[in-house]
């Protein structure tokens, strides 16, 4: 029987046994410093591109409440001989939006307020349709049409200035820094919304 040691060539295994090993005590850190940067590398670019998704749906929103202004300012001045009105209020933007606003605003007070605007211009677009409705449609003919065509134009006068003071609240919390729109951190201070 032959012993382990006949025929091994203990002179060439000495130095691939001690590359082999000094290859792994080297590689095993090299390849999680290796993973560690690309982690880094990764997250600096999910997070660049949220800043820039977030700089775009602050955009978007900026113009909605700047159009949905004009559109208020128009039915603030709306008179109870008035025929029918078409609020052009804008609710679209926020119904795309809305996903990015849940996702990239960490504010729950911005989410909380931007959500309330977005339901006050909602309940605005309902009130002005009831509008129309006892002003031409079948309801007009009613005898109590003059009256509840007066109690919408009071609760429109009220939503218009609360949606109007939010608004711009909202607004002024919309800033540029490094070339991006966000928002203000911490919150300016929050006004009393009177409904």
């Amino acid at each position: 029987m032959a012993t382990p040691s006949a025929g091994f060539d203990w002179s060439s295994f000495w130095p691939a046994f001690l590359a082999t090993a000094l290859g792994v005590l080297l590689g095993i850190p090299a390849g999680l410093l290796l993973n560690s940067w690309i982690q880094r590398l990764g997250t600096r670019r999910t997070h660049r591109a949220n800043r820039e998704r977030l700089s775009g749906t602050l955009l978007a929103l900026k113009v909605s409440i700047d159009s949905n202004r004009r559109s208020l300012m128009e039915l603030a001045r709306i008179s109870p001989t008035t025929g029918v009105f078409g609020s052009n209020l804008d609710l679209a933007t926020w119904d795309m939006v809305l996903p990015d606003v849940q996702a990239l605003v960490s504010s729950v007070e911005y989410r909380n307020n931007f959500a309330q605007y977005f339901q006050d211009i909602r309940s605005l677009v309902e009130l002005t349709r009831d509008l129309n409705t006892f002003t031409v449609g079948a309801n007009a003919a009613m005898d109590t049409a003059p009256g509840t065509r007066a109690g919408i134009l009071g609760l429109i006068s009220q939503r218009v200035s609360l949606a109007l003071a939010k608004g711009d609240w909202l607004k002024e919390q919309i800033v540029e820094a490094e070339g991006r729109l966000t928002l203000q951190e911490p919150p300016g201070p929050i006004p009393a919304f009177q409904a």
